[in-house]
């Protein structure tokens, strides 16, 4: 019964209820993202902006999973993380939402460097060419 008047003195006050209150409404992926597309366009830092309008996925249906590639977007992260969550819970209407994140070591090819390394990685796009050097007799080694 209190609880009841409560929430209508609250209505009538016009107060906004708070996180706890949202409950668990259900979103998708694109809710998601849009609400964090809305939380990155009020940082200044591009750094910020990179890390939450990258991709991420769903997991557990409240759980947006971020894979960043340094320590340092990590860092950023965990520092915003409850002022984003706030953001993100009161958007989407939804206390039960949480923030995961894991650094995921970004693959790098090597470059190719010499003359023969570079012949060789044109080769691979285009097999082409070493019949026709082969057919020129054409060598690499100056």
């Amino acid at each position: 019964m209190e609880e009841s008047v409560v929430q209508d003195v609250q209505k009538q006050e016009g107060h906004q209820p708070s996180s706890d209150q949202f409950g668990n409404r259900s979103f998708t992926k694109e809710e998601a993202s849009d609400a964090l597309r809305a939380f990155a366009d009020q940082r200044d830092s591009t750094t910020e902006k990179m890390i939450f309008q990258s991709d991420f996925e769903l997991r557990d249906q409240f759980t947006i999973h971020f894979k960043l590639l340094n320590k340092l977007k990590e860092d950023v992260l965990n520092e915003l993380k409850q002022e984003m969550l706030d953001f993100v819970r009161k958007r989407l209407q939804n206390s039960s939402i949480q923030v995961s994140s894991e650094v995921t070591a970004e693959e790098t090819k090597a470059k190719p460097r010499t003359e023969q390394e570079k012949f060789e990685a044109m080769a691979k796009k285009n097999p082409a060419l070493k019949d026709l050097k082969e057919r020129l007799g054409l060598d690499l080694v100056y």
